[in-house]
C-alpha cells in the first residue's frame, strides 16, 4: 500500500498549518531515517563509505546542492521535488526512501511536504558545513551533473514559459527547467499517473528538443510512447517503472546519444530487451528489479557496456 499524502491536499493545507520549522519538524526525521546513508564520507572496516547517490542530508548547503543527478528540493513545488517523490512511493518500490525499515509515517511526510511548500527554509539551522568551504575554495569545482547538462545545453534556446505552462495544463504533466537559466526540461506525471497514456506524451512532442529527464513511471503508456521518447535527442534520464513497455519498445531507444539512466523496474522486459540496449554506449545506470531478465542476459550486456551499473 502506498504511504502517500496527495499533493493537492498538502498544497491546500500548507498555508493553514503555519510555517514548518526545519530544525524542529524535518531534521529529526532526516537524522533518524536518512543520515545513516546520506552523510559525510567515513571509513568503516578500512573502506571509505561515501553518501549514496552523492547525496548528503546532514547540512543545509548539502541538501540544496542535491545528488549526483541534480537538485532534490524545489521550493514551493512538490511535483518537482524528487525528495518528496521518493518518500511517497509504494512500500514495495525499489526506489522508496528510506529503503530500510517502515516507510515514513503520514505525519513525517506531511512535515517534509509542508516544509517544501513553505519555501524550504532552514531558518538558522546549518548542520554540517564540512565540504562547503572546501568546494568554495576550489574555483574549478563543478558538480558532475552540472558539467554533463551544460554540455547538452550548448546551442539550445530556452522555450517560452507560456508554452510549458500551456502544455502542462493540457497534458497534466509537471514541466520544469533543470535550473532557472537552463533550456533543458524535466518532465514527469506524478499527480495522477494511472490516468496518463500515450496521448498525453504525444501532446508534449513540441518540447522534444528540450526534454532531458522524462518520468513515465506507473502510467498507462505503451511502446508507442517509448517510440516517441526515442525522438527526444537530449533525453538522458528515462523512467519506465511499472509500465507495459515491452522488449520491442526498447529498440526505439538505441539511437539516443545521451541516455545515461533507464529505469525498467517492474516491467516484463526480458533478455531480448537487454540486447536492444547494447548500442546505448552512454548508458551508466540500469534498473532491472522485478523484470524477467536472466543472469546470462545481464552478463552479456555488462560485457558490451562495462561501465554500466546494473541494479537488480
Amino acid at each position: 500500500m502506498k504511504n502517500h499524502i496527495p499533493i493537492m491536499i498538502l498544497a491546500m493545507a500548507g498555508p493553514l498549518l503555519g510555517q514548518v520549522s526545519f530544525e524542529k519538524d524535518v531534521w529529526p526525521v532526516f537524522e533518524a531515517r536518512c543520515v545513516e546513508c546520506h552523510r559525510k564520507p567515513y571509513e568503516e572496516d578500512g573502506r571509505l563509505k561515501k553518501p549514496k547517490a552523492g547525496l548528503r542530508l546532514d547540512g543545509a548547503w548539502h541538501i540544496m546542492r542535491g545528488s549526483d543527478d541534480g537538485p532534490i528540493v524545489v521550493a514551493e513545488r512538490l511535483d518537482a521535488s524528487t525528495l518528496y517523490h521518493h518518500i511517497t512511493l509504494p512500500s514495495d518500490d525499489d526506489d522508496i526512501m528510506p529503503p530500510k525499515g517502515a516507510p515514513l509515517s503520514k505525519s513525517q511526510i506531511q512535515s517534509i511536504g509542508n516544509w517544501i511548500l513553505d519555501g524550504a527554509s532552514f531558518g538558522d539551522w546549518k548542520g554540517a558545513t564540512d565540504g562547503v568551504v572546501l568546494e568554495k575554495a576550489k574555483d574549478q569545482y563543478v558538480p558532475k551533473h552540472v558539467v554533463y547538462f551544460k554540455s547538452l545545453e550548448n546551442g539550445l534556446e530556452a522555450l517560452p514559459e507560456s508554452l510549458s505552462t500551456q502544455l502542462s495544463k493540457v497534458s497534466s504533466a509537471s514541466i520544469r527547467r533543470l535550473h532557472p537559466e537552463s533550456p533543458l526540461l524535466d518532465v514527469g506525471f506524478f499527480t495522477t499517473p494511472n490516468e496518463i497514456g500515450d496521448q498525453q506524451l504525444a501532446q508534449l512532442m513540441g518540447l522534444r528538443e528540450h526534454v532531458t529527464k522524462l518520468s513515465l513511471a506507473r502510467t498507462g503508456v505503451t511502446d508507442k510512447s517509448v517510440s516517441l521518447a526515442g525522438q527526444f535527442p537530449h533525453l538522458s534520464y528515462l523512467d519506465l517503472r511499472q509500465t507495459s513497455v515491452t522488449d520491442s519498445g526498447l529498440s526505439h531507444l538505441s539511437n539516443l546519444p545521451h541516455l545515461v539512466s533507464l529505469n525498467l523496474y517492474g516491467t516484463d522486459i526480458t533478455d531480448l530487451g537487454l540486447k536492444a540496449l547494447m548500442p546505448c554506449e552512454k548508458l551508466r545506470k540500469l534498473y532491472l528489479s522485478g523484470t524477467r531478465v536472466t543472469d546470462a542476459g545481464v552478463a552479456r550486456l555488462q560485457r558490451k557496456l562495462p561501465e554500466l551499473k546494473i541494479v537488480r
